[in-house]
């Protein structure tokens, strides 16, 4: 049984003469300048966001143009001693560098649009040293590691002595390593 609720009451969209006193009068006042202010930065914002989009672009392809003749083998570490020199931070820069390469070669090195093994062994370098220090015995990053592959979804197998990663070539059952004895489930 479904109850509907309607009301007939009618909700004033300005104060009425008959307020009930001069602080509501000087709330709706502040109300009405503030969101006139917000609306007035909004568009502000919006603009700036424009052109820092746009300094950013610049920047980038400028950055990307600097680092092509620094960064050379026998230029002795140029591209960081120019980026220090000029108060520049090195990942600011690289990420600068790396979406101006992104906007002039959009496929990169990946055809299907994922992230390139270079890409992914920065983030395995990153992401492992911060871990490294949290995770100290062999048992505790056997733990985390299988529960990333279980939690990750990845095609793996799990045996009594340790977890098999399926490489994602293989469509059908993987082939077994000669070392790995395979247990049957109960």
């Amino acid at each position: 049984m479904e109850s509907i609720i309607t009301s007939t009451a009618v909700i004033p969209t300005t104060i009425s003469p008959e307020a009930d006193s001069v602080s509501e009068q000087e709330l709706t006042n502040a109300i009405t300048e503030l969101w006139s202010i917000h609306v007035q930065a909004q568009t502000i914002v919006r603009k700036k966001k424009d052109e820092l989009k746009l300094v950013r672009t610049n920047l980038a392809e400028r950055l990307y143009t600097m680092k092509a003749l620094l960064a050379k083998p026998g230029r002795g570490g140029q591209w960081s001693s120019f980026l220090i020199q000029h108060g520049i931070s090195r990942t600011s820069a690289d990420r600068l560098v790396t979406f101006h390469e992104k906007s002039i070669n959009p496929d990169g090195n990946s055809t299907s649009g994922a992230i390139t093994d270079e890409e992914i062994a920065k983030l395995a370098e990153s992401v492992w040293a911060k871990l490294e220090k949290r995770l100290k015995g062999h048992s505790e990053k056997y733990l985390f590691f299988s529960r990333l592959i279980m939690e990750s979804s990845t095609k793996s197998e799990e045996y009594e002595d340790g977890i098999l990663l399926i490489n994602p070539m293989y469509e059908e059952k993987p082939p077994v390593p000669e070392n790995i004895q395979l247990v049957e489930a109960l």
